[in-house]
């Protein structure tokens, strides 16, 4: 049993502090299990996962290992070091994804259910089907919220990061993000017991079995732990909504950060204890669509943002201007000579939401308008034209002139008679 559990310990990656790995593999062997760590955590925080519900008040729910119920809150334990799959070491204190994932579904699909909070503390785990349970947080339909108690470091944070809020206590420790492997050069060791390993790869796979002891065979590892790292540092950038250069450059590089500097670079969104966040969600509670302060739906001023997010709005605000600059010019320079100081197009550079084309529309309304009026002031100059001339030759001549004279006398009179009716 032993050497089938070390033997996936050595062969997978893991999302998890470099010293609780090494820990981890010497349970496997039966070592001394606190040996290489060297942080605040006792042998009960080990091998007694099993008991470490967070409930004062709650109830346990029935043919579950890891949830409970308070009201219509449904509270998941993620304690521990998380591996894929149940049996042995999930009893001493291990908690697996295959049952962290059932449990959750059964909370998503439980009508009484109208929050889901997921009560983390542990170093994180094995990187197979973190992805995968951290979709399924994603895309609850209910109001989803991480509680960091004591750690939340690796997989543990990226699952949480998937919640629509993150609270810790105020001494949590919380980050160390990025991909671990645990190889070990055995070889002087089989060597002394006589035991050589023979691998005989096709021809076609020659990197089939990288060779630790050699720089190529490192670096072939390095690339695989690479590739999960970015895998990593891309899903919590999307979760917390912020951008992949900000993961990497604030979210502690695989540090881990204590509370108020998690919640400075927006790794958590509140610090808070336990129970009083218990007691809120007892004294008012309601699904996601309806709540306000959650990352996916929240209603918050520019102000709010602001304070809480100044990187986030300052780059809202920056891409902001420079698009409305663009609208501008573009709008400007869609507006044909001679139309510049008309007000019907210019109103439409500054109300922030017309485009190029929208000037085209104003400007052929505004051309057929035009057309309209003057086609309906030549209408209205004949007609008093015409009038006019009426007037005229109604009149008696008072001199001899020839007919075309008195036309022309006519025209000119006319058109003198309109033209000061205009003044």
């Amino acid at each position: 049993m032993h050497k089938r559990i070390l033997g996936e310990l050595l062969s997978t990656p893991w999302l998890i502090m470099p010293s609780w790995l090494e820990a981890i593999t010497n349970i496997a062997t039966g070592q001394d299990v606190l040996s290489n760590i060297n942080h605040q955590f006792t042998i009960d925080q080990i091998t007694d996962r099993q008991k470490a519900l967070s409930n004062q008040t709650g109830t346990a729910r029935q043919n579950e290992r890891l949830t409970e119920q308070r009201g219509d809150v449904g509270i998941l334990n993620l304690h521990g070091p998380i591996i894929r799959f149940g049996g042995m070491m999930e009893i001493s204190g291990h908690t697996s994804t295959q049952t962290a994932m059932r449990e959750f579904n059964r909370l998503e699909n439980d009508p009484s259910i109208k929050t889901i909070v997921i009560h983390s503390n542990g170093p994180g785990g094995q990187s197979s089907s973190i992805d995968q349970f951290a979709n399924m947080v994603a895309k609850s339909s209910k109001r989803t919220i991480g509680f960091i108690d004591s750690l939340t470091a690796s997989a543990h944070y990226w699952i949480v990061s998937a919640c629509d809020e993150i609270v810790a206590s105020s001494v949590s420790m919380i980050g160390c993000l990025g991909v671990v492997y645990n190889l070990v050069d055995d070889s002087k060791k089989k060597e002394n017991e006589g035991v050589t390993n023979v691998h005989i790869v096709s021809d076609i796979s020659p990197k089939k079995v990288p060779d630790i002891r050699t720089v190529e065979g490192q670096e072939q590892i390095q690339k695989w732990a690479n590739s999960m790292g970015e895998k990593f540092i891309q899903a919590v950038a999307t979760n917390r909504k912020v951008s992949v250069e900000t993961v990497k450059d604030k979210f502690g590089q695989g540090d881990l950060l204590i509370s108020d500097e998690a919640l400075a670079v927006g790794m958590i969104d509140k610090i808070q204890d336990f129970e009083d966040l218990m007691s809120e969600l007892k004294v008012g509670n309601s699904p996601r669509e309806n709540q306000i302060n959650n990352k996916q739906g929240a209603k918050m001023t520019a102000e709010e943002i602001q304070a809480q997010y100044p990187e986030a709005y300052n780059a809202i605000f920056s891409a902001g201007a420079t698009a409305e600059r663009a609208r501008i010019q573009e709008i400007e320079a869609s507006i044909p000579k001679g139309f510049e100081n008309a007000e019907t197009l210019s109103t439409l550079k500054f109300d922030g939401m017309s485009t190029s084309k929208d000037v085209k529309v104003a400007l052929f309304d505004y051309e057929q308008a035009q057309k309209a009026k003057i086609s309906d002031d030549i209408k209205s100059d004949a007609k008093k034209l015409n009038n006019q001339m009426q007037e005229i030759n109604d009149l008696e001549p008072e001199s001899n002139s020839t007919n075309e004279e008195k036309v022309t006398v006519s025209m000119d009179a006319a058109v003198a008679k309109i033209n000061e009716g205009r003044k």
